[in-house]
């Protein structure tokens, strides 16, 4: 059997070896000869690519030379389509056919016309190519990525090169976070992407654009302020602006899931209206960023767990965008209403070493807890354009909610990893209100000297949680592995409440010096209030009455006004652009703290920072562009950190505030390198920073009796962390595709550690993850085959524990297969092999990991789709993390879905209006 399964995989790897060098074999030919219409002279380094017919997949690609001639060859009989491109004339597109081996096709003189002449015939169009770049714009055209019938986006992305989504759900194209979605130039469903990749449909989109889009305060002061992003914009089909038109789909399937989901759109060619709702319990929760920012607990623990795939979620959500321009377009509002419904279940199983100052101990948890919310979030966008010289921004952005959270916990610490030193059980339940208000209100103003311009922005953010809790303890001490005493309950009552209230004004002014020069002031001023006030009571164990805990009960009260200060010049040249110069940020920070009404404690301290910064941009052709910024900004502690309170919510890990802490600086570096090759196809992409701290905020840890650790934030320097991107995508030949991505991250963390007889030692860890995903995919008409390896590797070295080094490796290796059978039936198979080493034992279970799915499009116009799929179908998932800290290594398994089946109905439907 074992030599049989040697001959297969022998057979397997020698049958796609030999694909790629059969491809590269064929002779046939393709050539022609270009010249300048007016000037009747050869057209020399024109851009000549071939790409295949009808899916615009790219074959080959050339340039003519110095007599106007260009060849391709190694071609297989197909139909293509030939795209020739010059600057300063007309695109020519040529469609051909060859049907044998030993075609040579001579297109003869190609006539090339100035871009300010109209040709006078038709010219014959076949479809654009698969990837374009243009500056800062990079395109993709859908109908070069087979999916299926009932695609949505996200299906797309997956397929795109230079595409990364991560485990975490984050879409991530070159390296860069795509942070929002948008529709036609047009915001939608505010910053949250998923509402739009997990939603809309492929086949309403004609192009799929990632942009890095400009602030508001940059698009009124042409001011980099360093809040760029990273967007995608969905270029909506002509025919899909004249009507309604939407999907729904419904399933059902073992284990009792479900799956139910409505997307309605109303577009014209300035109004969008969208309506979505659904309903699931298979984790798919529609959204997920648009729970960021809100001052709730309960939420985003439940939102981090649905983005890595923990636990069991229930989701219910709906909401309406809307998108319109007035006053013959001098006004736009933009704007949305979301409301969701989750509700999750999770248990745990945690494995820490905590290190000490000479050994270590370790912690287990199991851990079940269930998160409950329901938010409801607006957001707005209006613009109005004055006049010429004048224009108006206001953002508004509205979110309440509630939440309830249960949980309960054992745990055990042992001495080393052999002897119990002691065991505790946590029963918890919590009810959580929020609001969270937010405003921003920017105005610009261009003056009649070409270049000089003044603009405000005022903005405000008031928010408020209020948690109710009730907890039982039960700890037991043990001695040499021999319990000590019966467990005594600790009973307490917590209400918590927590506001901010924020407020910010700036001002930025450019003054030309010549057409060249440029000289850009600004200044802000920011003054954030946070304030906490904590009520606790514990129950008297002789009474049985709840009273009042003086020295867990408090208010505090803490501001912060910054002040920041820009001065610099700006310098273009026919294509570079560098912005210098430094800024200046005195801080003022006041902290009180009171019990029963009187003060506590009450502290002040200022800081002054100064830090260069530097934007320089220059790019090298519209494909490829450098960049590099270096800029500077604080870092506040929140309030926790600076309340001299001991929470003891876990009993072995007690955590207390510290006054005197500062505020902390960053400096930081950034380079940016992009380059495509439009010619091959072949695009490099490469990322990469550092950034130094001041005053960072770290941890001082005591073990003030076995087990048992009380940690405080400290500030101290020396603090550094890196990263690095690089990824490289290219067509090897008309069938096959590599895509390699690589990361990189280092950090220098310290921590103080110290034992309770034993003084605060300096420990220093220095950790580096490495991660390299390399990819290779065959397509042609009826399948798709993709091959990939995954390897993780995360390595960290202590200073004062280096027997508790780290060395690990997390690697997953598989592929999927999409066949695509006639009458628009297809098959789906996903596979990956995972396994891990340098883990803690049981948490480095190998997976094989197989999902598939059977689609079969249904009625005349295939706007029908019947869908059978299986997720996890050997039933081998388990989630698993790591984190590694200066002064501990954790490793959490996490419930995830377990195996199902599901069959779904999905249906398009198209209601057009006739084109008068």
């Amino acid at each position: 059997m074992t030599r049989t399964c040697h001959y297969i995989e022998y057979w397997i790897i020698s049958f796609f070896l030999l694909i790629p060098f059969s491809a590269f074999s064929k002779d046939a030919e393709v050539k022609g000869t270009l010249f300048d219409a007016s000037l009747k002279i050869p057209v020399e380094m024109a851009t000549v690519r071939l790409s295949h017919l009808p899916d615009s997949t790219f074959i080959s690609g050339t340039a003519s030379d110095k007599d106007g001639l260009f060849k391709l060859s190694g071609l297989v009989p197909g139909k293509y389509f030939i795209h020739i491109t010059y600057l300063g004339y007309q695109s020519v597109y040529k469609n051909i056919e060859i049907k044998a081996l030993s075609d040579r096709v001579d297109l003869g003189r190609l006539v090339l016309y100035s871009a300010d002449t109209q040709l006078k015939e038709a010219v014959v169009v076949g479809k654009q190519p698969g990837v374009m770049v243009n500056n800062d714009t990079l395109e993709y055209s859908p109908t070069a990525f087979r999916t299926t019938k009932n695609a949505v986006i996200e299906d797309l992305l997956k397929k795109l090169p230079g595409v990364e989504i991560d485990e975490e759900g984050k879409i991530l194209v070159n390296g860069q976070e795509i942070t929002q979605v948008m529709v036609d130039g047009k915001e939608f469903f505010g910053n949250d992407p998923k509402v739009a990749t997990k939603n809309l449909p492929v086949d309403m989109i004609e192009r799929l654009q990632v942009v890095e889009k400009k602030s508001d305060m940059e698009e009124l002061t042409g001011i980099d302020d360093g809040n760029r992003q990273y967007i995608i914009n969905l270029k909506v089909k002509r025919d899909k602006k004249r009507g309604v038109f939407g999907t729904a789909l419904a399933g059902g399937g073992t284990q009792e899931k479900y799956e139910a989901n409505a997307l309605i759109n109303k577009f014209s060619k300035e109004t969008q209206l969208t309506v979505l709702g659904g309903s699931n319990n298979t984790n798919n929760m529609g959204f997920s960023d648009m729970l960021k920012g809100i001052p709730s607990q309960v939420a985003a623990q439940a939102s981090q767990a649905a983005r890595t795939g923990r636990g069991i979620m229930r989701t219910h959500m709906g909401g309406v965008n809307y998108a319109d321009r007035y006053l013959d377009g001098k006004m736009k509002l933009n704007g949305n209403i979301f409301v969701a419904n989750f509700n999750q279940d999770e248990s745990r199983s945690l494995y820490r070493e905590n290190f000490q100052t000479s050994g270590f101990n370790t912690l287990h948890r199991n851990q079940w807890n269930n998160n409950k919310s329901t938010q409801f979030r607006t957001n707005w966008k209006w613009e109005y354009q004055i006049d010429k010289k004048n224009r108006l921004y206001f953002r508004p952005n509205i979110v309440w909610g509630d939440g309830n959270r249960k949980e309960w916990a054992d745990y055990r610490t042992l001495k080393g990893d052999t002897m119990l030193l002691d065991s505790s059980y946590v029963d918890y339940w919590a009810k959580e209100k929020n609001y969270y208000l937010q405003g921003t209100l920017s105005y610009g103003h261009n003056f009649d000297k070409r270049g000089r311009n003044f603009s405000v922005d005022i903005s405000g953010t008031r928010s408020n949680t209020n948690i109710s809790s009730d907890s039982r303890t039960d700890k037991w001490k043990f001695k040499n592995g021999t319990e000590m005493q019966n467990p005594e309950p600790t009973y307490q009552l917590m209400n918590r409440d927590i506001s901010r209230n924020d407020y910010r004004v700036r001002f930025y002014y450019t003054e030309p010096l010549s057409p060249t020069w440029q000289i850009n002031v600004s200044y802000q001023f920011q003054r954030n209030n946070s304030e906490e006030d904590r009520r606790t009571e514990s129950m008297d164990r002789e009474t049985g009455e709840f009273e009042l805990s003086p020295n867990q009960t408090n208010r505090s009260e803490n501001i912060f006004y910054i002040h920041r200060i820009e001065a610099g010049i700006r310098k273009f040249w026919k294509k570079i652009n560098l912005r210098i110069g430094a800024t200046l940020e005195p801080t003022d920070m006041r902290s009180s703290s009171f019990r029963a009404d009187t003060l506590f404690y009450t502290i002040a301290n200022k800081s002054f920072n100064i830090a260069p910064y530097v934007n320089f941009v220059c790019p090298f052709s519209k494909e490829r562009i450098l960049r590099i910024d270096v800029w500077g900004n604080s870092q506040q502690p929140s309030p926790s950190q600076l309340q001299p309170i001991v929470d003891d919510a876990n009993p072995n890990h007690l955590r207390v505030g510290n006054p005197d802490l500062k505020q902390s600086f960053t400096t930081r570096f950034r380079l940016r390198y992009n380059d495509y090759n439009k010619v091959t196809q072949r695009t490099i992409v490469l990322n990469m920073g550092m950034n130094f701290k001041q005053n960072s905020i770290a941890n001082r840890t005591e073990y003030i009796e076995e087990g048992v650790q009380k940690t405080m934030p400290i500030n101290v320097n020396g603090v550094c962390d890196g990263y690095f991107n690089f990824m490289y995508s290219m067509p090897l030949n008309p069938y096959f595709r590599l895509s390699s991505y690589t990361t990189g991250n280092y950090s220098r963390g310290i921590s103080f550690l110290s034992d309770k007889d034993v003084l605060g030692e300096k420990s220093i860890s220095n950790e580096m993850r490495l991660y390299e995903r390399l990819r290779v995919t065959y397509t042609n008409e009826w399948l798709e085959v993709g091959i990939k390896s995954l390897i993780r590797y995360n390595t960290a070295k202590y200073s004062l524990q280096s027997n508790m080094n780290v060395n690990a490796f997390d690697i997953s290796n598989g592929g999927n297969v999409e066949i695509r059978f006639p009458k628009d039936i297809t098959l789906s198979l996903d596979y990956d092999y995972n396994f891990k080493t340098g883990y803690t034992d049981g948490f480095d279970r190998p997976q094989h990991l197989l999902g598939a799915q059977f689609n079969v499009s249904v009625f005349k116009k295939k706007q029908g789709t019947i869908s059978l799929k299986g997720f996890d179908l050997l039933n081998q998932r388990i989630s698993v993390s790591r984190v590694v800290r200066s002064n501990y290594i954790e490793d959490i398994a996490y419930s995830t879905q377990p195996r199902y089946f599901m069959l779904q109905f999905s249906y398009r439907f198209n209601y057009f209006a006739r084109q008068k």
